[in-house]
């Protein structure tokens, strides 16, 4: 059988071996710029949903030093402005975001128990009422509340977080429950 002089000839076979050294290379750089694009900067660390909003307000936690995020769009009340509206018996309804233990350790009277460990989005709460939410340090909710704005069409006017959670209500001398 005879082949023709590109299969035996030896200058041919480096000229085949550059070739397909030169496509992997191509092939590589693709895979690289379709990987990691064309951005000159390299990317930024993905950090909290809180965080990504636009001009969060930036908070350390006094207990962890954690640092958190609280987007511009969730509202925040004091535990004195929460207190104001149960005494006033304004519409408002108070959901407290918390494991079983927690919620039978302690929790604000009259409030709506939101286990954590089934928490699913978005959970049975009616967007056209008022609710204020409750953690124990009021950081798990402004991630909570944050998902309920952008993505389950609640108003931002309609859900607020309490600051501080439980830990600033108990530190107001308000009472807690069990």
């Amino acid at each position: 059988m005879n082949l023709p002089a590109y299969f035996t000839d030896s200058r041919y076979l480096r000229l085949k071996i550059f070739a397909l050294f030169f496509l992997f290379a191509v092939v590589v750089l693709i895979v690289l710029i379709l990987q990691f694009g064309t951005n000159k900067f390299p990317a930024k660390p993905k950090q909290n949903l809180a965080a990504q909003l636009t001009q969060p307000t930036k908070i350390t936690v006094a207990k962890t030093g954690e640092t958190i995020y609280v987007p511009p769009r969730v509202k925040e009340v004091s535990p004195q402005q929460l207190k104001a509206f149960l005494d006033q018996k304004q519409p408002i309804k108070v959901v407290q975001v918390a494991s079983e233990k927690e919620w039978n350790e302690a929790h604000i009277a009259g409030s709506i128990w939101l286990p954590t460990e089934n928490l699913s989005y978005p959970p049975n709460l009616n967007p056209a009422d008022d609710y204020i939410l409750v953690s124990k340090d009021g950081v798990s909710t402004i991630e909570i509340i944050a998902k309920l704005i952008d993505h389950f069409a609640y108003g931002e006017e309609k859900i607020r977080n309490l600051k501080g959670g439980l830990d600033a209500w108990k530190a107001a001398g308000y009472p807690l429950v069990k």
